[in-house]
């Protein structure tokens, strides 16, 4: 399986080897790296994970709830299983090596900021995400501690990383068809679940509130942190269709007169300026585009020192011969 290899930790857990009491037996490891055993059961906690992950991922980019997986798709998680474990014991030897380390303080900070960012502070939402994923409160912490543990080791790794003019103004120029921006109609929308206060919310806009600040204070759209703003919307825009039939109907200025019903919840739409076709200036992409390359160049030099770390490693595979 092709993969990424900061996206394929991004969900990594540390499974710390017990040390107490117990002196396992070969056949309950499934490899080693440099000497370090992999244990059956991180390994399989990891496994039991990726299939969580991957039907997750499933519905929320498909709406279709995969119960049963693949024999095809089981094997390939279970080598991405395996190449996980491999990468986390050669990272964690690394983050030993350069003294790195996450305090309390940082590690609380990343969840709540998760929680945030995710969930919108919302502790049932935390809750049924933990549930998803197989992890416990406990479980999830160690998680966020290897993210942080990796995102240190990668700035350390790309630490003069730089992008120069040269290199942002040759991007926009060579991906000039990115920047076209197609006529439409600037669209903004509350989304809430419940029509009662989508109603609510309404009589309050009719009455002058604002809507950004309503949308910032109720909706349920990462839009929210925008007020409630979308961009610009046409024929094109991939937004389901019942959203899509109002919003096209609306002037500039204009806004539902009730709430529009989704399998999201319930919206309120508003209509900004109409556009014509154009071309987004440099100026005004400079940055993200000097973002972009910069975290592409980071990844790639991270990326090819953990596979330098691996290709220096000896690895070891016991599962062929476990099973």
């Amino acid at each position: 399986m092709k993969k990424n290899i900061i996206l394929l930790l991004a969900l990594a857990v540390i499974l710390f080897l017990a040390g107490c009491g117990s002196n396992p037996s070969a056949d309950e490891y499934v490899g080693e790296v440099n000497g370090e055993k992999i244990t059956k059961t991180e390994y399989q906690e990891r496994f039991a994970l990726l299939q969580a992950s991957y039907k997750m991922q499933q519905e929320v980019y498909t709406g279709v709830t995969v119960d049963e997986l693949t024999d095809d798709v089981l094997q390939e998680l279970e080598t991405q299983a395996f190449d996980d474990m491999v990468y986390q014991k050669l990272l964690m030897k690394e983050a030993d090596n350069q003294g790195l380390e996450v305090s309390e303080e940082e590690l609380d900070t990343a969840i709540n900021d998760f929680k945030e960012s995710q969930l919108q502070n919302s502790e049932d939402a935390y809750t049924e995400f933990l549930t998803q994923v197989g992890l416990d409160e406990e479980k999830f912490r160690e998680e966020m501690k290897m993210e942080l543990i990796i995102s240190k080791i990668q700035e350390e790794v790309a630490a003069e990383v730089s992008i120069s003019e040269e290199e942002i103004k040759a991007y926009y120029e060579e991906n000039a068809e990115m920047y076209k921006q197609a006529a439409g109609i600037q669209i903004y929308h509350i989304l809430v679940d419940e029509e009662e206060l989508a109603n609510q919310i309404l009589d309050q806009l009719n009455t002058g509130a604002d809507f950004s600040e309503l949308a910032m204070e109720y909706s349920t759209c990462g839009s929210a942190s925008s007020g409630g703003d979308l961009g610009i919307v046409n024929e094109n825009t991939t937004f389901v269709q019942e959203f899509l039939d109002a919003a096209l109907k609306l002037e500039p200025g204009q806004m539902t007169e009730e709430p529009v019903k989704s399998k999201f919840g319930y919206h309120i739409i508003k209509a900004g300026d109409r556009q014509e076709e154009s071309i987004i200036d440099f100026e005004s992409v400079r940055n993200s585009i000097m973002l972009q390359l910069q975290q592409e160049k980071e990844t790639k030099i991270f990326n090819d020192f953990v596979e330098g770390l691996k290709s220096n490693a000896d690895i070891k595979d016991y599962r062929d011969t476990n099973k």
